[in-house]
């Protein structure tokens, strides 16, 4: 019997957080502070998104380079769920291993938790819709939701 080895594995950083390492590329994700907090800080904090998001009507479009293992869009999912607009999250990437593989280690990738199913429908639709209702708390906004799709940019034409 043989068995496949992953081009990927596990590693554990300084700071206690695991993140994903490319055999092929030799290289970590989000290597220094961890995916969730390097996604906090770069792709949420320093681009402003709630406050921009907040202050947009209409469709907002995000751009996503390098999907990877999804930390970034699902730091953007969660920091972004009291906005009130439409995401367009679009992710430039050419390869789902990191994906699939980070999804086969959830119990270690702990941001990937709640999305896994929706994470499955990307990998096999290569798009995905999120709707998420809540109360709307006047005066700021009396719309009772907003949606958010996910594509991969070799699906979208």
């Amino acid at each position: 019997m043989t068995v496949q080895s992953s081009p990927y594995r596990l590693v554990t950083l300084a700071n206690g957080s695991c993140s994903i390492h490319s055999l092929a590329e030799q290289e970590t994700f989000h290597p220094v502070i961890g995916p969730v907090a390097e996604a906090e800080a770069l792709y949420v904090r320093q681009l402003k998104l709630p406050e921009r998001l907040r202050a947009h009507s209409g469709e907002f479009v995000i751009w996503d380079v390098g999907l990877g293992a999804a930390a970034n869009p699902l730091t953007v999912l969660r920091a972004t769920r009291e906005t009130t607009c439409s995401i367009r999250l679009i992710s430039f990437d050419h390869v789902l291993e990191p994906l699939e593989f980070a999804l086969s280690h959830v119990h270690a990738l702990p941001y990937l938790s709640g999305y896994e199913n929706h994470l499955r429908s990307l990998l096999d639709d290569h798009r995905v819709r999120f709707f998420f209702l809540r109360i709307p708390r006047p005066p700021r906004s009396t719309q009772t939701g907003f949606r958010i799709v996910f594509l991969l940019s070799n699906d979208e034409q």
